[in-house]
């Protein structure tokens, strides 16, 4: 059906009226969900002399995450959120780097994009936090909102690098994961650097259940479940040892007396997520192996 008033000029507002999705999913970018020690189960506390400097090798590039500290799995879900609402059809607007309107503008320029990434679009999401906090599955309080706007803030900061090899001089991408901004009566502009848009587009992507999310309480299993969700299709599955799970739930490899540690955590993800409509989780105890079949979309 035609809309006879639509002008091919004219871009489309901000729309933030509910709208009936098919899926309740996050669409992500693949290396966001993949990436060791990205966002990892940290407690606030222990974020004191620590900093996120994270890189992840895809093909002959190397992808580069930096921020004055690290990503915890609050943010985890504030991050997803933030791409669960965007997926939402008439939710965004894509802002070139033409724009006229200086809001927008601000907005863009909010994630301080260089090289090439300050030639390409990017998605411009209007929200609050109260909205981001049902997607997430908490409660509309104040400690709760506090949060999300503490997660909104780290993320904002971190800086993502695109660069050749090993030749960190030769980064010819670089933009903020998030830009953020304040609106008008509570609202939230949030900016999205072009290449988490693109996937929110139609690019490659991790599909993360949000309904899956919300039934999970630990962070271990957080973690895990959004890293399974881009190693695995859905409606496949696959097996790996325990111990290889153990660097991409935390980032990195332990002590022994440390890993004998992570590996109950693991197992009580594994089991939290065994009990998700679909999923079949369980472990090998002779072999040490995991086996993950993941339901396909419904």
């Amino acid at each position: 059906m035609t809309d006879k008033k639509k002008t091919p000029t004219k871009k489309p507002p901000v729309n933030t009226k509910k709208h009936v999705i098919v899926f309740d999913h996050a669409r992500v970018d693949p290396s966001h969900c993949l990436t060791d020690g990205l966002f990892r189960p940290l407690k606030r506390q222990s974020f004191k002399g620590l900093s996120l400097d994270v890189r992840y090798k895809y093909k002959e590039y190397t992808f580069w995450w930096r921020n004055y500290c690290p990503l915890n799995i609050a943010d985890q879900s504030v991050f997803l959120a933030v791409h669960r609402l965007a997926s939402e059809k008439g939710r965004v607007t894509r802002v070139g780097p033409k724009e006229e309107s200086d809001l927008m503008k601000s907005v863009r320029d909010a994630l301080e994009l260089e090289y090439q990434a300050s030639d390409q679009d990017v998605l411009v999401l209007e929200t609050t936090q109260y909205e981001i906090s049902q997607v997430m599955g908490v409660t509309d309080s104040g400690a709760n909102f506090k949060q999300i706007k503490e997660s909104l803030f780290r993320i904002s900061g971190v800086s993502f690098v695109i660069y050749k090899g090993e030749d960190e001089s030769s980064a010819f991408w670089k933009a903020n994961l998030i830009g953020k901004m304040a609106g008008i009566d509570g609202k939230i502009m949030i900016s999205i650097n072009p290449m988490l848009s693109k996937a929110l587009a139609g690019g490659q992507s991790t599909f993360v259940d949000m309904r899956e999310q919300r039934h999970l309480k630990g962070e271990v299993s957080k973690r895990l479940h959004v890293w399974l969700s881009s190693w695995i299709k859905n409606g496949e599955s696959n097996k790996i040892k325990l111990d290889l799970l153990v660097p991409h739930v935390w980032g990195d490899n332990c002590e022994k007396a440390k890993l004998r540690l992570r590996r109950f955590y693991l197992r009580d993800a594994i089991n939290e997520i065994n009990s998700l409509d679909g999923w079949e989780c369980f472990e090998d105890k002779e072999s040490k192996f995991v086996s993950i079949k993941r339901p396909k979309l419904q």
